[in-house]
């Protein structure tokens, strides 16, 4: 997973990049995290969940390889 996916800023309201066999874990430290939709289903991420925006609206995350405790701000 490039380095620059997760620094895209303020420049996104939505990401989907789901089906796309990506790999890896997810940065704590996101620059979408004021994205209102975030679709990362049915790739091959693994590891703990980071932390999301309360704003965020819809996060899809189905189909995947995370570990670890869901954080309490998710649902929020």
């Amino acid at each position: 997973m490039p380095d620059w996916l997760w620094q895209l800023g303020l420049q996104v309201d939505e990401l989907d990049i789901a089906y796309n066999r990506l790999s890896g874990r997810i940065p704590n430290s996101l620059g979408f995290l004021s994205a209102f939709a975030v679709d990362l289903s049915s790739n091959l991420f693994e590891g703990p969940l980071p932390l999301w925006s309360s704003n965020m609206g819809r996060l899809y995350l189905r189909d995947n390889m995370f570990s670890g405790p869901i954080p309490d701000d998710i649902g929020k």
